[in-house]
Formats: structure tokens, sequence, C-alpha cells
């Protein structure tokens, strides 16, 4: 059966009748990824993928359940977007990028959907731009959740008092101010810069970067203010590693996330 099919006729179809059918289900697994829905290759099978992207579609058009009505077939074939509806936000899942990232689901249950909620809040939650975050966190975190800076009081000192690019003015500053959160921001200056764009009180209380809702509105502000999704919109890698480390620190694991999202999203 085809989708025209239904328009034209008075049938429903359950999506238990839909399921059975799977030059039918591929023809809606193919709309729906135009849509950018996350159902992975159209294969003809209603997996629990694609059984979930028919009901949030079918909600987003206002029909009573995931029944397959003439005018949810029209919708389907004519729909441009989904309204009131970001595919990633709502349908990426902690296991997925578990997989990805080969780390601790709970993480990913813990932080994941604040940093998905963080980037849609900024208008960045695209594909390639989600692609690099995951791959950055993964990469900076060795997991999925926000850190203090590998080091203790003695290397942050060496590395970071009184050093002016950094704002770190006062004694103690190189310690205070190491890096913490998904991108580990450093320095006096980069906590007050950021602890006022986000309206909290960072310098006075670094160890808010930890906090899970902080560190992810700073790793989107970071992307934003860097312009770390235009790089990954244009697939230049390179570059969004080098806007993120300053060099190329890590690419190899790095460039196996991505190309490991790349395949799984």
């Amino acid at each position: 059966m085809r989708l025209q099919d239904i328009c034209n006729g008075p049938a429903t179809l359950t999506l238990n009748q839909v399921a059975h059918d799977a030059d039918l289900v591929k023809q809606i697994q193919v709309r729906l990824r135009d849509l950018q829905m996350p159902i992975g290759e159209p294969d003809g099978r209603c997996g629990p993928l694609t059984a979930a992207a028919i009901a949030r579609f079918c909600k987003a058009f206002n029909a009573a359940n995931d029944d397959l009505t003439p005018e949810i077939a029209k919708q389907l074939i004519q729909a441009k977007t989904i309204p009131n509806c970001n595919p990633l936000l709502e349908m990426l899942g902690p296991g997925q990028v578990a997989d990805i990232l080969d780390c601790s689901l709970s993480d990913l249950e813990a932080y994941l959907p604040g940093v998905l909620q963080a980037f849609h809040q900024r208008q960045l939650l695209n594909r390639p731009t989600l692609i690099a975050a995951i791959a950055t966190i993964g990469v900076e975190t060795g997991g999925f959740r926000p850190i203090h800076e590998w080091g203790d009081d003695d290397y942050f000192t060496r590395m970071y008092e009184y050093r002016d690019d950094l704002g770190n003015t006062q004694p103690g500053d190189g310690a205070r101010y190491h890096g913490r959160g998904f991108v580990q921001i450093t320095g006096r200056a980069n906590y007050r810069e950021y602890g006022q764009k986000l309206g909290c009180q960072l310098e006075e209380n670094p160890d808010l970067a930890l906090d899970p809702k902080t560190a992810a509105e700073i790793l989107a502000l970071y992307f934003y203010d860097r312009g770390v999704d235009q790089a990954a919109q244009n697939s230049d890698w390179e570059q969004v590693r080098r806007l993120v480390n300053g060099g190329l620190n890590g690419w190899d694991e790095f460039i196996n996330f991505v190309k490991r999202a790349q395949k799984m999203l």
C-alpha cells in the first residue's frame, strides 16, 4: 500500500497494521528522515525508533493516537517541518550516546538532557553540532560528565598563577580558577565572563561550573561564542577541535567519536 492510497480513501490503519506492510513502513521512514527524525536507514521495519517517530509526528498534528488516518497520511506527504518539535531534543536517547562514547549509561541519563536543552535554547541543536558536542565531551572528560581539570594545586599554580591572559591577578588564582566543566573553562577572566553572560556567580563560586545545568549552558555558550557550531556544520572537524582545544590534542579519539556518531545518529 502507498501513502497516497490512504490519503484517497476512508481507511485508517493502526500502528500494528502499518508495521505489517514493509513497503508502507519504508515510505513513512523516508518521509520522517526527510523531516530530520532520527529513524536510521529506511529498512521497512517498524522498530522502536520508527514507532516513536510516527507517534511524535501524529502528536504534532493533533491526532488522538498514532493511527495512520487519511489526514496524517496527507501531512506525511506534504509537511515541510514538524510543528513544535526538535527531533534530536525529543528522540536522542542516553543509550545511543553511551554506545558512541563507550561510557557510563548513568552519566548520560544524568547529563544528556541538560546538554540537549542548553543547545536547543541557543538554537544550536542540529546533527553536526550535536556530533561535535558529543565528541568534545567524550575527549575532554573521558566520559560524559562535568569534571575538574586533571592535576593538583601545585600543577595548577605552576601552569596558571599570575597569568595575565587568564585574568589571574591575585594570589591563589591559578589553583582557584583551574578548569572545570565539560570543556574546563580556565582563569578568573573566563569565570567572570561566563558568569556575567549566564547570570550566575561563577567568579565567586567557581565550582558552579560543575553543576550539570550550568556546565551544559557554559558548553553551549562556548560553542556559540567561538563558532564551533559553524565549523561542525561545515564538516571541518579539525577546526572544531582547534576551536575547543587550541590545537589537535586528543585528535585520534575525537575523530573516532565523530565517525561513530555519524554512523549511529
